[in-house]
């Protein structure tokens, strides 16, 4: 799984919202996955907190009791366009867990995928409503929705760690937009703007995301990328639309024979509840 390219991970920390203050059993987690993950002596907790060996680095596992207000969420609710109910949701929330690990001895990848293994046992004990990891925030179901995916089909659950962000150009395209691929310390990725429907252009954006984390940087500025060599798209290596994130690897939808045409009634600058995608600032 791992691979020689990828650098030490950065500290992977996340928040498991709830419905009330509960701690997680890790007892259980040594029990279910230990072997997997090297989970070391378990010690009473300290309090709220606890802590334990986890594949030679430390987990923390952190329950604050308290509601998190809004002006602290409302960012994640208002990038999570897949969730409609999110801030209803997350307005229940009367505790969360903080999870955080350094991971030193793993690949970036392997981090990542052990991180996401704690999470999930922790969230199946859990009263859990959601999770926010990174810019990403997701309900409780569709955290282990994702999961199972993994588990089932093999396709790493980009969706967990990087938020793919979507709008309208105006002009009936679709601009997409990565944050979060600096984890695994890669550029993030930009189309825009696609000549094709929203849905496309995330799985698009999604496959190359997931792509990148499984090799590396290995996209050179020029390269093509597609499924089919009727499907290959030029990347190129360009300054970020968006403010702070420096040079990223750009979608040039332009193809040697032009853009896909429109389909009759496109679902262009819709999103996937049927309102009209803003500009993205």
């Amino acid at each position: 799984m791992a691979n020689e390219n990828d650098g030490r991970p950065k500290q992977i920390v996340t928040m498991i919202f709830l419905e009330r203050p509960e701690m997680p059993d890790v007892e259980r987690l040594k029990e279910r996955f230990g072997d997997l993950l090297n989970v070391g002596e378990i010690v009473p907790p300290d309090g709220n907190v606890q802590i334990v060996s986890c594949d030679g680095s430390v987990l923390i596992a952190g329950l604050v009791d308290t509601q998190l207000s809004e002006d602290h969420w409302r960012g994640w609710v208002d990038s999570a366009w897949w969730w409609p109910e999110a801030a209803d949701v997350m307005r229940e929330n009367q505790a969360h867990l903080i999870v955080s690990s350094t991971w030193e001895h793993s690949s970036r990848l392997d981090a990542h995928v052990k991180h996401t293994l704690v999470v999930r046992e922790f969230v199946d004990q859990l009263p859990a409503i959601s999770v926010s990891w990174g810019n990403v925030l997701v309900s409780a179901d569709q955290f282990a929705g994702e999961f199972h995916k993994f588990q089932t089909d093999k396709a790493l659950p980009v969706r967990l760690w990087v938020l793919i962000q979507l709008s309208g150009d105006g002009e009936g395209g679709t601009v997409a937009s990565t944050l979060g691929m600096d984890a695994f310390g890669l550029m993030e990725i930009e189309a825009n703007s696609a000549p094709m429907e929203p849905q496309d252009a995330l799985l698009f954006v999604n496959n190359l995301a997931a792509y990148l984390i499984s090799n590396g940087p290995v996209v050179n500025d020029g390269d093509t990328v597609g499924g089919s060599e009727k499907e290959r798209i030029r990347v190129k290596f360009e300054p970020s639309f968006r403010d702070g994130v420096g040079t990223v690897y750009l979608l040039d939808f332009e193809r040697v024979e032009g853009p896909e045409p429109l389909k009759p009634e496109s679902k262009f600058a819709k999103d996937i509840h049927g309102k009209p995608l803003g500009r993205l600032n």
